[in-house]
């Protein structure tokens, strides 16, 4: 038992560390541009990925709930019911990255509402935004997708998926920028690309790994009224645990007008859970309370089909 727990857990965690490498090469690459606004590249990739992060954030729900579903369906070996979880899911994931599109310029005139816009970080980062947010569809569908792989008790394949977006967005921010002279559109194009390019390989995976599931695709069930709003209730439980559980503490909403944060860039809201001088506790206990009631409900459907 040990060892399984192990098995899933350890690439999880590796996962869970590549997550700020996308934010983290971004910032690295125009940092080290040879021109007098390097400072507001710097403040307006801080400002860009700080928006991802928290839209991002709130679809978390997407991969924990299609884990749970999923985990289900594998032990009950319904192999029908896993293949309908992956196209709910998907589809999900395929309509809120459209809805995120479609209404991309009231979402960045927002965020940058949230910011004191000096020099030009404000329409540097709008213009980050502008082009990394066509890689919604992508990343959302990622989210469904992994968290269909964990459910099957498959944790290796979104780690080295996560390890390939890594690899995939510093090759393409590295040549865009410094070899086509495209500064912070692109580091945006390069994060992209590199988000599309795993979704190519978990499809690829998926087709060699799984390729008896799309046997039994059935989009007329899997979409039907009955059962997405038993999947949307689910991850609509999930997504409201976790979000309570994390606005508890004062880090997730705070506006800090601190020295720490106080330069010539400006004022920016700080990243929900990154204020560490408030009690950090609710956002463990949420997810520990989040994965015992998942457990709890996985063992009642076993005790009532058995």
């Amino acid at each position: 038992m040990n060892k399984q727990i192990l098995r899933l857990a350890i690439p999880n965690i590796i996962t869970n560390i590549t997550v700020p490498l996308l934010g983290m090469v971004d910032t690295a690459i125009v940092g080290h541009l040879d021109c007098g606004d390097g400072i507001d590249y710097i403040g307006a990739i801080a400002v860009g990925t700080m928006i991802f992060n928290i839209i991002y954030w709130n679809f978390g729900f997407l991969r924990m709930g299609t884990s749970g579903f999923t985990a289900q369906a594998y032990g009950a070996k319904d192999k029908e019911e896993q293949a309908n979880i992956l196209l709910r899911a998907c589809f999900i994931a395929i309509v809120a990255a459209l809805l995120l599109i479609i209404f991309q310029k009231p979402i960045g005139l927002l965020s940058m509402m949230l910011i004191e816009d000096k020099n030009s970080v404000g329409a540097l980062a709008l213009s980050y935004f502008s082009i990394r947010i066509w890689a919604a569809p992508a990343t959302l569908s990622m989210y469904a997708l992994k968290g269909w792989l964990i459910g099957m008790q498959d944790s290796k394949n979104p780690m080295w998926i996560s390890i390939i977006i890594n690899i995939l967005n510093i090759i393409f921010s590295f040549v865009l920028v410094f070899y086509f002279d495209m500064s912070i559109k692109g580091v945006a194009l390069g994060t992209v690309i590199a988000q599309y390019g795993g979704l190519i390989t978990t499809l690829l995976i998926l087709r060699k790994k799984y390729k008896e599931i799309s046997k039994y695709f059935n989009v007329k069930k899997a979409l039907s009224l009955e059962k997405m709003k038993k999947f949307l209730v689910t991850l609509s439980i999930v997504m409201a645990l976790g979000f309570s559980a994390n606005a508890q503490s004062d880090g997730f909403f705070s506006y800090s007008t601190g020295d720490e944060n106080r330069t010539d860039l400006g004022t920016m809201p700080t990243l929900p859970g990154r204020n560490m001088t408030t009690d950090q506790s609710a956002a463990p206990l949420g997810s520990g309370l989040l994965i015992l009631a998942g457990l709890g409900v996985a063992y009642a459907a076993r005790r009532k089909n058995s």
